[in-house]
């Protein structure tokens, strides 16, 4: 395994079956040379420590021109297979700007943030005020080529009978409630929804988001 990859990373992904593309396993035999390609396709040098999630490696690195960014290689995986799409729809607005994807490789070479500086540690009232500002220029028609969000609201609601009890029941009957409420409502997939907005995955951007001023993105 290439020393840029760390083993927290690795046994993170390990042992995933395919959703539905290729396994954790066979992906983490792949990702050395995913990452080589990517680095040798948009001539780029490695440039600070790896990062990573649950399902993606972020490398930085510095492009051509000296200028900073980051290499995000993601596990192929149903919930990340328009992320390109939906970021250049967004074009910077609130949220990290594409530079370049290879959505064959499942790589794409974005802005770099600021990872040390998130909403984990932001008092929650400011945290919440952070989150609705983005939600809101967050706000784009649908791209055709993403799940409905009447779909994913259906596939929640499963989840949350199929789930055992892990919090109180009468916040698991709001939440069903919310999203029955949703369901019934006919402009439900007109509009493009970002699924994973929490407070570790927004970070302040250098010059803020699509270049404003330090602010936060995602």
């Amino acid at each position: 395994m290439s020393t840029v990859i760390p083993e927290s990373f690795s046994a993170a992904v390990a042992g995933r079956a395919p959703e539905p593309h290729i396994s954790g396993d066979a992906w983490l035999l792949q990702l050395p040379g995913l990452v080589a390609a990517s680095l040798a396709e948009w001539e780029l040098t490695l440039d600070g420590d790896p990062m990573h999630g649950v399902c993606a490696l972020v490398l930085p690195v510095r492009l051509r021109d000296d200028s900073t960014g980051v290499l995000k290689v993601t596990w192929p995986h149903a919930d990340a297979a328009h992320e390109h799409l939906a970021l250049q729809h967004w074009g910077g607005r609130g949220a990290v700007r594409l530079l370049a994807a290879n959505p064959g490789r499942w790589t794409m070479l974005l802005e770099r943030l600021d990872g040390g500086l998130d909403l984990q540690d932001v008092p929650i009232d400011e945290a919440c005020r952070v989150i609705g500002g983005l939600l809101r220029q967050l706000d784009h028609p649908a791209l055709p080529q993403l799940s409905p969000l009447s779909e994913e609201a259906a596939r929640l609601v499963e989840r949350l009978d199929a789930a055992p009890p892990a919090i109180p029941r009468r916040f698991v009957e709001q939440a069903r409630g919310v999203l029955s409420d949703l369901m019934t409502d006919e402009a439900i997939d007109s509009r493009m929804v970002h699924t994973d907005l929490h407070y570790g995955n927004v970070l302040a951007a250098e010059g803020g988001p699509g270049g404003g001023g330090g602010g936060p993105t995602h």
